[in-house]
């Protein structure tokens, strides 16, 4: 027992420091009794209504809104409750904290921890790359967004992938369990993009496992361990049959399971799910993709807090504008990017891409080569409709995939797998600091890679691209020519601090 005890002892303090930067996080939630203006929150607490004054007046259930798009089923909107033993395990396991923002966090931190110590990552290394997978921009701007569901699929994708590691380990109970109850309050909480997607890094993951397996001559026990994962699976994935067979059903009836006015032939190509066109509005440009690295590459957001510093903030003052030109300068269209809108840049953190680089370079081992394809991937199935000669094929041919939009989304794979791939590459070092002096050339080549880059358009990136974009044409020329000034501005000053954060992310494993 004082054995179990004092293995137990760094995993407690680890969950406590993760409350403690929650709660500090959310110190206004928390202490101050205020809280987010979640968007999607606000607009979908009408959802349903009539079915809920209904259910109070009656205290019976109606399965038809008329407040929806003219009439809907009730499957999104008040259906009658359906138990689920996993809704309770997800309560527990963010410790009862909210789910509309604090306990998001929460998990975000915990989920991932349990994910570095399934790879073998030490409990300190598990900490800082729970860090910086939390704080990386898209899972808080999806919180700030109100995508609540999203959030939780998301904080549990990587637990999930910890779990299937954990199994194939041949840490059978543990693997099971961390697999089961996190795979559960996946499927529980019903946002089935981001699960999908999370399908996707376990196919490649078990296929990497199964060419490792046959190389060493272990197939008995991969066979074994993806037995017992299908297995779990099925319990995980049970309790929410009822609404998951309604949900698919109901599908049918609904714009993803075919437009049908539009052409013969276009209907005879699309008709089993959304129109390639509709679905693949918010597709990341490749030059987009630099968001990675430097933040304000592409000018953050659209509705962006520029200040009264800006050419945007002065062209407006000598114009007229007045007191409005403060309120305009909070919400200055600095985005120039070719998605219709944006909240924020995808940022995977400057110090997270130098250290990926890195683990490229000096992991070894399968962990590397699923983490590496399924980047890939998901960055090759963002760019959308700027990479019709994949994407267009997927669409058209990947089981379900026409289902989804959005295809931005899939970004929140490399936030695993980059964050991932940085700590094992600090562990790699760590494990063998004997033999440090091998790992100078790559940390050379890795830091003078992403510093290098970061440091080419702190000195000439606003001569280097258009910062425009087609709705531009709305401004006149003279507001139009300090937003550009502005848009460069942000990119030449976010270029230059992230390049120091580099010089500080290579220095200190150097050191």
């Amino acid at each position: 027992m004082k054995e179990y005890v004092k293995k137990a002892v760094p995993h407690l303090l680890a969950v406590l420091l993760f409350l403690g930067l929650t709660v500090i996080y959310f110190l206004p939630v928390v202490f101050e009794n205020k809280d987010l203006v979640q968007g999607d929150i606000l607009s979908g607490s009408a959802w349903g209504k009539d079915l809920k004054d209904y259910h109070e007046q009656t205290g019976d259930y109606a399965f038809w809104s008329n407040s929806m798009f003219g009439g809907m089923p009730a499957n999104y909107t008040f259906m009658p409750p359906m138990y689920n033993i996993f809704s309770h395990i997800g309560k527990i396991v963010m410790f009862n904290l909210s789910i509309f923002h604090v306990g998001l966090i929460f998990i975000y931190l915990l989920g991932f921890y349990i994910f570095m110590l399934s790879i073998g990552c030490k409990q300190w290394l598990g900490i800082i790359g729970a860090i910086a997978y939390t704080f990386a921009s898209y899972n808080i701007i999806i919180i700030e967004a109100g995508h609540v569901n999203q959030v939780f699929v998301m904080a549990t994708m990587a637990p999930v992938i910890g779990g299937v590691i954990l199994t194939y380990r041949k840490k059978y109970v543990w693997g099971a369990i961390v697999t089961l109850v996190f795979t559960g309050i996946n499927v529980y909480w019903g946002h089935q993009q981001i699960s999908y997607y999370l399908l996707i890094i376990l196919l490649v993951l078990a296929i990497v496992y199964l060419i490792y397996a046959i190389k060493e001559k272990t197939l008995k026990d991969y066979f074994t361990s993806s037995a017992l994962l299908i297995v779990v699976a099925v319990f995980a994935v049970a309790p929410e049959l009822g609404k998951l067979i309604s949900i698919a059903d109901y599908t049918k009836e609904t714009m993803r399971g075919g437009a049908v006015l539009q052409s013969n032939e276009k209907r005879e190509k699309e008709s089993s799910g959304l129109d390639i066109d509709y679905a693949y509005m918010w597709s990341y440009g490749k030059g987009e993709t630099m968001t990675l690295l430097i933040p304000n590459f592409y000018g953050a957001s659209s509705n962006y807090n520029i200040g009264i510093d800006s050419e945007f903030y002065k062209i407006l003052q000598r114009s007229g504008y007045g007191a409005q030109a403060t309120q305009y300068s909070q919400h200055a269209p600095m985005y120039w990017g070719d998605q219709p809108m944006t909240e924020g840049p995808v940022y995977m953190g400057a110090i997270v891409c130098c250290l990926f680089i890195l683990g490229l370079m000096i992991v070894k081992g399968k962990e590397k080569w699923w983490m590496l394809i399924v980047t890939i991937i998901a960055v090759v199935m963002s760019w959308g409709r700027h990479f019709p000669l994949v994407n267009d094929f997927l669409f058209y041919h990947l089981p379900v995939y026409n289902k989804f939009r959005v295809p931005a989304t899939i970004l929140v794979v490399p936030g695993i797998t980059m964050a991932a791939l940085a700590i094992l590459a600090l562990k790699e070092i760590l494990d063998n600091r004997e033999n440090r002096n091998r790992y100078l050339k790559p940390l050379y080549i890795s830091a003078g890679i992403t510093g290098g880059v970061c440091l080419l358009f702190a000195l000439i990136g606003g001569s280097l691209m258009r910062f425009s974009t087609l709705s531009d044409v709305n401004y006149p020329p003279e507001i139009l020519s300090a937003i550009i000034t502005d848009r460069k501005s942000m990119l030449t000053s976010d270029a230059s601090p992230t390049f120091f954060d580099i010089i500080l992310a290579a220095g200190a494993p150097w050191y």
